[in-house]
C-alpha cells in the first residue's frame, strides 16, 4: 500500500505524511470507516486518507530519523524494516529504561516483532524489526505511533528545563547573587558549634567532649 511523504522546508525539519486508511466489509445501513491497526480515524465517505506531521529528518541513507524525544533519537529504516533506538548526547541511567519502554509501546500495537528485539552492532544502541503487510501503510502507522509515543512521554520531562536552570544557577550564579572567596570576612564565632568542642549524639553541657 502507497505512502506519501514529504519532508517540508522549515526551521525544524518536518515531515508530513499522507496515510491512506482501509476500508473493511461493513453490516448493510452500517456506515463505520475502519483505520488501519492501532488507529482510530474517522473520514467522511469522501476522505481516503489521514494527514499528519512529526518532526523528522532523512539522512543520507534514506532513514527517517525523529528526534522530537528530549532522550533518544528513533531511526526507521524502511528498506531493512528495522527500528533502532539511539540516545542523544550522551548515554545515562535512564537511556536504557526508555529505550525498553518504546518497543514495548510498539510490541503491545502488534507493529515490532518482540522477538526480534535486541542490542546494535553498537554500544548503547537497541533496535528492533517491524512487521510488514501488504493490505495497511506499515510505515505510516509506525511513524504514527512513534510520534504518540514520544507526545506521551515528553510529560515526564517538562521539569528538565528548571532543574537545569537551578543546576545552573547554583554551579555558575550571575555576578550580583554571588560573592568571591574572601569578600565578605567570617565571623569569629560562625555556626552553631562552639569551637573546640564537639557533643556526642543525646548528650550536651558537661558531657561534651574536648576536641584535640
Amino acid at each position: 500500500m502507497s505512502l506519501k511523504l514529504n519532508f517540508v522546508d522549515k526551521q525544524e525539519p518536518t515531515l508530513k505524511i499522507r496515510m491512506p486508511l482501509v476500508d473493511r466489509p461493513e453490516p448493510e445501513g452500517v456506515r463505520v470507516k475502519f483505520a488501519a491497526p492501532a488507529l482510530t480515524v474517522k473520514k467522511s465517505d469522501d476522505v481516503h486518507s489521514i494527514d499528519f506531521e512529526v518532526k523528522a529528518r532523512k539522512n543520507l541513507a534514506g532513514n527517517i530519523v525523529m528526534y522530537e524525544h528530549p532522550e533518544v533519537d528513533i531511526i526507521i529504516d524502511p528498506k531493512k524494516s528495522k527500528v533502532s533506538v539511539v540516545p542523544k548526547d550522551k548515554i545515562s541511567d535512564d537511556s536504557y529504561d526508555i529505550q525498553d519502554k518504546v518497543f514495548k509501546f510498539l510490541t503491545k500495537r502488534g507493529i515490532i516483532d518482540p522477538a526480534s528485539v535486541q542490542s546494535a552492532s553498537a554500544y548503547g544502541i537497541l533496535q528492533g524489526i517491524y512487521f510488514q503487510n501488504d493490505e495497511v501503510p506499515t510505515l505510516g502507522i509506525l511513524i504514527y505511533q512513534i510520534n504518540r509515543f514520544i507526545k506521551l512521554d515528553k510529560d515526564n520531562y517538562v521539569y528538565d528545563e528548571v532543574f537545569e536552570k537551578m543546576e545552573q544557577e547554583m554551579l555558575e550564579p550571575e555576578d550580583d547573587r554571588s560573592t568571591e572567596l574572601g569578600e565578605i570576612p567570617h565571623e569569629e564565632m560562625q555556626g552553631a558549634l562552639r569551637p573546640g568542642y564537639i557533643y556526642p549524639y543525646g548528650t550536651y553541657g558537661a558531657m561534651g567532649l574536648y576536641r584535640i
